[in-house]
């Protein structure tokens, strides 16, 4: 049994009066190549045309001949049907990316990945699931900032691996994590007033100040930081 991976290239020698497949003598065409020297070249083998067992006869005039067997089996890699995120996506809400092998030899085995490193759905907050030997998901029960980033699926099976990347940008509006609160400070002391917000993309923060009889101090919370 000679294996050859599908849009590979076989080369086998055949010391040939002709040369056979399944029965049926074998093209000379722009992927089938017959050399003078018995070399058998096929390009970017095809799983339906080019799976089969090919005879290799040869004589003298003599009467002699003789026969040989090649088999061939042609396998296919993982291919993955391409996939996103919803777009406008919300925080909070729920999102499934689906990686679905839409073609290729099984047996097939799935790895996700977040930014390049394999991910962890316990620290991610993140379910994968298998739907059937040819389909995985990656769930999230409520997409958060922290989930922002690029997500690959990588399928594989014994003879050649595939992958697709979906990114995730999750805008989300400024909140504050400190808010600044009023003080009252005896004069000439020093004063510290923290005001800490957190968004995506990264808030901006602006103090303001308007003199009156009165001090007023404001801080200002700008939308995205572009």
């Amino acid at each position: 049994m000679y294996s050859v991976t599908f849009r590979d290239r076989i080369k086998f020698s055949c010391n040939h009066d002709n040369a056979f497949r399944d029965g049926e003598s074998l093209p000379n065409s722009h992927r089938h190549e017959v050399r003078p020297n018995g070399k058998i070249v096929i390009h970017y083998v095809e799983k339906n045309t080019d799976d089969g067992t090919y005879w290799c006869t040869a004589g003298n005039n003599r009467g002699v001949s003789a026969r040989g067997r090649i088999d061939v089996h042609v396998v296919a890699g993982p291919v993955l049907d391409p996939f996103n995120f919803p777009e406008n996506l919300r925080e909070g809400r729920r999102t499934t990316l689906t990686c679905m092998v839409s073609a290729g030899d099984p047996p097939i085995s799935f790895r996700w990945e977040k930014d390049g490193e394999p991910i962890q759905p316990n620290v991610l907050d993140a379910t994968v699931e298998y739907i059937n030997q040819y389909t995985s998901t990656l769930f999230f029960e409520k997409a958060s900032q922290k989930h922002n980033g690029n997500y690959t699926c990588i399928a594989s099976n014994p003879y050649a691996s595939a992958n697709h990347t979906a990114s995730l940008t999750l805008n989300i509006p400024p909140r504050w994590i400190i808010e600044p609160k009023d003080v009252e400070v005896v004069q000439g002391s020093s004063v510290r007033v923290d005001c800490q917000a957190e968004g995506y993309p990264r808030p901006i923060i602006r103090w303001k100040q308007l003199v009156s009889v009165t001090m007023l101090v404001s801080c200002n919370l700008d939308r995205y930081l572009h």
